[in-house]
């Protein structure tokens, strides 16, 4: 949804009979006035409907709302937006964990902004919305307490008790050992939680298919500064009938893990990977007459396909790529025990942003960075360089690795069925670490974060199943379900839509044809 289609504000405002037309009329004309955005006009004139507000944001653009007056911010997290970014785009970063980073913004559909800092943080980012008022203040009360040495950020509705609790709470965790498995989910519930017997999603049967009992709402901890009253959700209902039921996968012994045994070759294979056409032209043209065998790629999607299926021995990736970006690619790679060995050779422009290209070895594992514009003979250098020095093919053999995988699968099945899901996403992310390219492992450990009820990482795992497996609809209908259950209204239609467009069975067709008119 973009800022040219989205509902207006004033609309969503009178059918959820926060204002009236009087007052919406006077609301306009002081908005005319002043530049200020509606909803925090409105704020300053009913604070006693400020929940309400957020509500009908939330409504406008899709994402959840979070009340910042709730919140307890550990300041740390403002090392990943500076602040001249956080003020001009009116962004507040509010929670971290694991590769998640959760960002409060006036205006969610800044996309720019949301691509540029997932790009320079490697992490991915869930968007929410909050007045633009409350988030101005915010910024400007967050980094002037990190500046003077403070360690957090206290939201004016937070009592005492809680803030010392949850400092305290924040202390002990840094203190101890980190426990095995993912950490708590980092999303959250309605202020009034229902209890565990209720909180099953009867208006999203889906859910059940894959996660089982993921559907509860229960998303945090409360050893989290992101706090559960701090999120007022506006999640349309499903409509009553289910959609067809697909089985859950079951996660046999007898699964076989889909590594590939490479054959014997003599020749060099380099992927070059660009979406500039001249560029991934020239490159090419001039590897092959040097008698390189060369495999190309325009996207992100493509260079992981040609990776899995295809023995390569160099890289040379872009670091914006369409889909998927080159430094995530590099990341993936570089991180596993099936592909690691391979030398990567980044090109691109350098980021003068808040990272710089010597950072790019340690975060992300590149071997070495090239900037654009450069001498395509200081490019095939680099590349005689690296080959020469490449290190050899892990010593276990692909058998070898493909035996241990499915080791790792056999015992998380194990865990899984006995119901021991910490065991279960131990082993799975031990086979991730083998081969990060299967969509299958990816797979099976967003079903097992979904039973654990971690919500957002099982999003996570089917984002990425689906970045390796574009057409999977079992995958994107869960997903879909998820971005519903969170609060991201945009990407559930989307996301269904995209079901819609791969589902090859009518009756299936139709009743997510209905789930969208209910949606819309």
């Amino acid at each position: 949804m973009s800022s040219s289609t989205k509902k207006p504000l004033g609309k969503i405002l009178l059918e959820q009979k926060v204002i009236s037309k009087p007052n919406l009329d006077d609301f306009l004309e002081k908005q005319k006035q002043s530049g200020e955005r509606l909803g925090s006009i409105v704020d300053k004139a009913f604070p006693e409907k400020h929940s309400s507000i957020l509500k009908a944001l939330s409504i406008q653009h899709g994402v959840p709302a979070i009340n910042l007056e709730e919140l307890v911010i550990g300041l740390d997290i403002l090392r990943l937006v500076p602040r001249d970014v956080a003020v001009k785009n009116t962004i507040l970063p509010v929670l971290e964990k694991d590769e998640h980073l959760f960002l409060v913004m006036a205006d969610p559909q800044n996309h720019h902004v949301v691509d540029e800092i997932e790009f320079v943080t490697g992490k991915k980012v869930f968007r929410y919305v909050s007045l633009e008022r409350n988030i101005k203040n915010a910024i400007d009360e967050c980094y002037r307490l990190q500046e003077s040495g403070e360690a957090f950020y206290r939201g004016s509705a937070v009592s005492s008790d809680k803030f010392e609790k949850l400092v305290a709470m924040k202390g002990r965790r840094e203190a101890r050992p980190a426990p095995a498995g993912p950490p708590p989910e980092p999303a959250a519930p309605p202020a009034a939680p229902t209890p565990a017997a209720a909180r099953r999603p009867e208006a999203l049967p889906m859910a059940e298919d894959l996660f089982g009992s993921a559907g509860s709402d229960d998303f945090s901890s409360e050893t989290d500064e992101l706090q559960p009253e701090a999120i007022e959700r506006s999640i349309p209902s499903a409509p009553r009938q289910e959609l067809r039921k697909v089985q859950e996968e079951e996660m046999a012994e007898g699964d076989d893990i889909p590594i590939d045994v490479e054959s014997e070759k003599q020749e060099t294979n380099i992927l070059v990977v660009d979406d500039e056409e001249d560029i991934l032209n020239l490159i090419s043209k001039v590897l092959t007459e040097n008698r390189y065998s060369v495999m190309t790629a325009s996207t992100g999607r493509e260079a992981l396909a040609i990776v899995k299926k295809e023995p390569i021995d160099l890289i040379i990736l872009d670091a914006m790529l369409p889909e998927i970006h080159g430094f995530d690619i590099c990341k993936r790679i570089k991180g596993s025990a099936k592909y690691g060995h391979i030398p990567v050779i980044m090109i691109s422009a350098i980021y003068r942003g808040w990272r710089f290209a010597r950072d790019l070895k340690e975060s992300y594992g590149v071997d070495e960075f090239v900037e654009k514009p450069f001498k395509i003979q200081q490019l095939l250098k680099i590349v005689e360089t690296m080959l020469r020095s490449k290190t050899s093919a892990p010593r276990e053999s692909k058998e070898e690795m493909s035996r241990e995988a499915q080791k790792h699968m056999e015992v998380s099945a194990k865990a899984y069925r006995d119901g021991d899901l910490d065991t279960a996403i131990e082993h799975l992310k031990a086979a991730i670490r083998i081969d990060p390219l299967s969509q299958k492992l990816h797979y099976n450990l967003a079903l097992v974060y979904g039973r654990a009820g971690l919500v957002y990482y099982a999003i996570s795992e089917l984002e990425t199943v689906l970045e390796l497996e574009p057409t999977m609809f079992q995958a994107m209908k869960n997903l879909a379900i998820l971005y519903q259950e969170a609060g991201f209204k945009n990407k559930a239609i989307e996301m269904w839509e995209r079901a819609l467009s791969t589902c090859e069975d009518e009756e299936s067709k139709q009743k997510i044809r209905e789930h969208l008119v209910g949606l819309l």
